[in-house]
């Protein structure tokens, strides 16, 4: 049964094919990075946007 029969645009099936694709990416990355539970994210983010664009 494809996505004629179930009256669904190509568009939409590699949509829904792309999203199940990042899902699995995301389940496989999470956990993997330990960070202290006082971690400053903007911060952080901000460190190295002033490091990486500072001439």
């Amino acid at each position: 049964m494809g996505a004629k029969d179930k009256n669904t645009s190509l568009s939409k099936l590699v949509e829904s094919y792309n999203a199940q694709e990042i899902s699995l990416l995301v389940k496989s990355l999470s956990g993997k990075v330990k960070l202290p539970k006082n971690f400053d994210e903007k911060k952080e983010y901000r460190k190295h946007l002033v490091s990486k664009y500072r001439k």
